[in-house]
């Protein structure tokens, strides 16, 4: 099976680019003679899980069974600025780049998992978030998928400067399905009237430590999107 999924070829039969190679199997525990996948294959196939609905069954059998709806996927499918946004959170957590498991496994993270990740990432931008989540969980696995996608949500934090001037609602830039993140700036501005120097240096440190923390999460968002807009990819 490993040549069919690495090679695209079964016997002497090279598929044709247009064939999508899908496996399906019941757990080890529930199946005859069955086995946990080798991790050099599992490491080459996106990992879901598929629970028997009851009530999807019957509805089945008395109304018919109906296509999926693919509403949301695929839209504004950016697969380059996706791969730019993995390659800026494995800048700054290099960990999860490579962790091959010890023995037989599901999904896990390496270089190449994190490609169908970003693609997963740039298809499913439109689509409910936790298709999203079972898809780059399904390919890297879930401590690697959930920091990514935990780590994109927190690219879309209130500027500090904005945070700290006071009451109020903090305004948040785009997400990152809108647009490209920006960078947190450390302001020197002077504090408004009337505040203390023991405040206004509290409010200066703060704004200080959380701009530090905004812009090292931040740097390499803006190294690789900044060398894929000069240089593509």
């Amino acid at each position: 099976m490993l040549r069919v999924v690495l090679e695209r070829a079964v016997g002497d039969l090279t598929l044709p680019a247009s064939v999508r190679i899908v496996a399906a199997a019941n757990p080890p525990e529930q199946a005859a003679d069955g086995w946990d996948l080798p991790a050099p294959l599992a490491n080459r196939l996106i990992h879901l899980d598929w629970t028997v609905s009851a009530a999807s069954v019957a509805d089945g059998f008395t109304g018919g069974f109906s296509t999926p709806s693919l509403e949301g996927y695929g839209v504004c499918a950016d697969v380059d600025r996706t791969r730019a946004l993995v390659g800026a959170f494995l800048r700054v957590r290099p960990e999860p780049v490579l962790n091959v498991p010890d023995g037989p496994a599901r999904a896990w993270p390496s270089p190449r998992t994190w490609e169908p990740a970003a693609i997963a990432l740039a298809h499913t931008i439109k689509a409910p978030d936790e298709v999203r989540a079972e898809l780059v969980t399904g390919a890297v696995g879930e401590a690697a998928g959930y920091e990514l996608l935990s780590w994109l949500r927190d690219l879309n934090l209130p500027d500090p400067e904005t945070l700290l001037a006071g009451p109020g609602t903090p305004r948040c830039p785009p997400a990152w399905t809108e647009c490209t993140p920006c960078s947190a700036r450390s302001s020197h501005t002077s504090p408004p009237a009337g505040t203390s120097p023991a405040s206004a240096r509290t409010a200066s440190h703060g704004r200080s430590r959380l701009a530090t923390r905004l812009t090292a999460e931040r740097a390499g968002v803006l190294r690789a999107l900044s060398s894929f807009t000069t240089d593509p990819l």
